[in-house]
């Protein structure tokens, strides 16, 4: 119940990581490494004998475009499988970026996600979509799944339904809604 220094993080920082634990292991999924310029990698902690061991995961994949990463993703486990999903990211910066534009975001709109990504057998596959994009908000792990409340959409509205993301090998991952009244 008191902060230690573990050590240094071995990676550029970056910031609205989705973060998942899960026992002595935390992910952190994608996240704003500049200034609307976010990543595709995912780091994975494991934290031993008072020590950070660090290796990278698999970056999410590519879905109808370049993947771009996310931040502000909603994060957590869901019976068996991590999820990513929802989050913001500006298409088009990776590649701004990559050309050399050190703004690359510049005269690009910010984009809601909706894709959902899962972690199975430490490969990243797109799962589904939500019913809009929507980010900013908080993600519980429940029993029936992953709560998802709260945040906002692409119109700046904020979202006054809870989804449960529910997942079952046989069947996949589901999506259930409740409006707050």
């Amino acid at each position: 119940q008191r902060w230690r220094n573990l050590g240094r993080v071995p990676h550029a920082p970056n910031c609205g990581s989705g973060i998942i634990v899960d026992g002595a292991d935390v992910l952190l999924g994608n996240g704003e490494v500049k200034p609307g310029l976010r990543t595709a990698s995912v780091k994975h902690a494991s934290i031993q004998d008072g020590e950070v061991l660090w290796r990278a995961e698999k970056d999410l994949p590519a879905t109808d475009q370049p993947q771009e990463g996310i931040a502000a993703a909603f994060s957590g486990k869901c019976g068996i499988v991590k999820i990513l999903a929802g989050g913001t990211n500006f298409v088009g910066a990776r590649a701004n970026y990559q050309s050399g534009k050190q703004y690359a975001h510049e005269g690009l709109s910010k984009r809601w996600r909706d894709e959902i990504y899962i972690l199975r057998n430490h490969d990243w596959e797109f799962a589904g979509r939500l019913p809009r994009g929507r980010a900013n908000g908080l993600a519980f792990e429940v029993e029936q799944g992953l709560l998802l409340v709260g945040g906002d959409t692409q119109d700046g509205q904020p979202c006054p339904e809870t989804w449960l993301l529910a997942y079952e090998e046989s069947t996949g991952l589901t999506i259930s809604s409740n409006k707050l009244k």
